[in-house]
């Protein structure tokens, strides 16, 4: 609550489209980098948040990044921290799909729309060689 207030007083939403947003968290993992140096990086997803996945008061979680220009701001703005704390960003494709970008995994179309031009050595795309998540018969990821 207090993380949400703070976006909304600065920037009047949660506007998770603008790198300016995301820049907040990753002045917080720069922070957290300098206090635990042997942590290697931080893996993000999107598509899986909301009530479901809240953990019993201790945590909550919004499903806010849906769009396409929402995951290049997320990736561009939280790459800036990761490459000055020299940390790796792995950014897992697979997940529940919402939005214009819910199709990342299976869609070579989608995922060319979210990675075009960003070109980071701290970056690590994470994808599932199936197009699907668990079951290892389905047929092979297009997007690879």
């Amino acid at each position: 609550d207090p993380l949400e207030q703070f976006l909304t007083d600065r920037f009047g939403s949660l506007d998770t489209a603008t790198t300016a947003f995301w820049a907040v968290y990753g002045a917080a993992f720069e922070e957290l980098y300098a206090a635990m140096p042997q942590i290697a990086g931080t893996i993000v997803r999107i598509g899986e948040a909301g009530a479901i996945y809240d953990g019993a008061g201790a945590v909550r979680s919004e499903l806010a990044v849906t769009s396409v220009a929402d995951v290049r701001a997320m990736l561009t703005g939280l790459l800036e921290a990761h490459e000055r704390a020299e940390r790796d960003l792995v950014f897992r494709t697979w997940s529940v799909g919402v939005g214009d970008a819910g199709d990342l995994h299976t869609d070579p179309d989608t995922y060319r729309e979210v990675f075009d031009g960003i070109d980071s050595e701290r970056l690590v795309v994470s994808t599932k060689y199936v197009a699907g998540d668990f079951y290892s018969f389905l047929p092979v990821n297009p997007t690879l």
